[in-house]
């Protein structure tokens, strides 16, 4: 049995679709509620593992045996450290990656059996939105070995392998699709308590303002001594 107030968050949708600002949406926010909150992205534990280059388009291919087998193995990894932090006293583990296929997602709820799993898809197919994206994704250390326009065909292509893939969320048992370009849910399916889902909901349709400032010219403020005193005259001074 687990702690009733733990939870694994599976991240799902197509590259440059937003899940990783999503994510990192979720956790800024569950832990500002003192929820202990950890993302596991696969995409950077394979960066770290992996020296040789992993940016070329083939890698990604469901017919490479060998990026299949390396990827399946990052994923495993993660799964595994997602455990060890859940097992310890963290609460929140969201795994960051596509888990685009209905076998990838397959086994993290076999290996994650017995505990709440929420999966969250996010979907944007904004083509202005898209290149915007791909344009942040290409300035990782994986592709300074490109041109700019090799780097953009590079993930492209990327992108078409894991649509060949792509199965949307329908058989999970708790899912919610959000499109995450205007921060709207699309399809809420619930079938069990899920910890936290109130907070999470609110996170996932609602903008985040990370820095606000006020600002007033400045010659042009009230005074203080008669906003105290109660007058309605207020008049600047």
């Amino acid at each position: 049995m687990t702690r009733g107030d733990t939870l694994y968050i599976a991240m799902v949708g197509l590259p440059a679709r937003g899940k990783t600002t999503v994510a990192g949406k979720l956790k800024e926010n569950l832990q500002k509620d003192g929820i202990r909150t950890r993302i596991f992205n696969n995409g950077q534990l394979r960066r770290k593992l992996e020296p040789k280059d992993t940016s070329y388009p083939e890698f990604y291919d469901p017919k490479n045996q060998e990026g299949v087998a390396f990827r399946e193995k990052i994923a495993l990894m993660n799964i595994s450290r997602a455990q060890k932090f859940i097992r310890g006293k963290g609460q929140v583990a969201i795994l960051d990656a596509t888990n685009v296929s209905l076998k990838r997602r397959a086994v993290i709820s076999k290996l994650l059996a017995g505990h709440p799993i929420l999966f969250i898809e996010c979907i944007n197919d904004d083509q202005g939105i898209l290149k915007s994206s791909i344009q942040r994704k290409i300035v990782l250390p994986e592709f300074r070995h490109l041109s700019k326009a090799g780097a953009i065909r590079s993930f492209t292509q990327r992108i078409h392998y894991y649509e060949s893939i792509y199965v949307p969320l329908d058989r999970e048992e708790n899912l919610v699709k959000l499109d995450s370009l205007n921060n709207r849910i699309i399809i809420e399916d619930i079938s069990r308590d899920i910890p936290y889902f109130d907070r999470i909901r609110d996170c996932l349709v609602t903008d985040i303002i990370r820095n606000l400032f006020l600002i007033r010219h400045g010659e042009t403020y009230f005074n203080l001594e008669t906003r105290t005193r109660g007058d309605s005259s207020l008049t600047p001074s």
